[in-house]
């Protein structure tokens, strides 16, 4: 049984808007959220943060047209260091990535979000599972999974491997 990493998430109230926080760090897996994004937008319970995340430990690759797909595309987004979370915790951040030690800096790290009391969600962008152990150790093991509130994936194939081989 996992141990509980945090004390509470922290609560939301009617009066204040749900602060969703979009991490975007690859044009190439924007789609997988994109959708999830405008609806947020739309709605007037959210106030949405999409903050561009170029400080990337080790896998650079897909940075390359980060910045410019946000600004070719007239998406209002700031960057990711300039948030404050002593004073900005959102109630909700989307991961774009799921691999936390190549991808994420220290304060960009899914259990950092989960100490704080932010609820990860995390959105596969791959279509299939590999069916090797590698590929499932990858895709069902990596910090951002496990510390996901919620994850939602697109068809009942790979919820079945999730189920299969998630331990959270």
């Amino acid at each position: 049984m996992k141990k509980n990493i945090i004390k509470q998430y922290i609560q939301y109230r009617k009066e204040e808007p749900i602060k969703v926080l979009f991490m975007f760090q690859s044009a190439t897996v924007w789609p997988s959220m994109e959708n999830v994004y405008k609806v947020c937008l739309m709605d007037k319970r959210f106030h949405v943060t999409l903050a561009l995340c170029e400080d990337i430990v080790v896998e650079k690759g897909h940075l390359t047209n980060a910045r410019n797909y946000l600004e070719e595309n007239n998406m209002e987004y700031m960057e990711f260091k300039d948030l404050d979370f002593e004073t900005y915790i959102p109630h909700i951040v989307f991961i774009q990535l799921p691999y936390d030690t190549a991808c994420h800096t220290p304060q960009t790290l899914s259990l950092q979000f989960v100490k704080r009391g932010s609820r990860v969600i995390y959105l596969p962008y791959g279509n299939e599972i590999s069916n090797s152990e590698v590929a499932r150790r990858d895709q069902c093991e990596s910090f951002v999974v496990e510390n996901c509130w919620r994850m939602y994936v697109g068809n009942e194939v790979i919820l079945e491997e999730y189920r299969k081989y998630c331990r959270n």
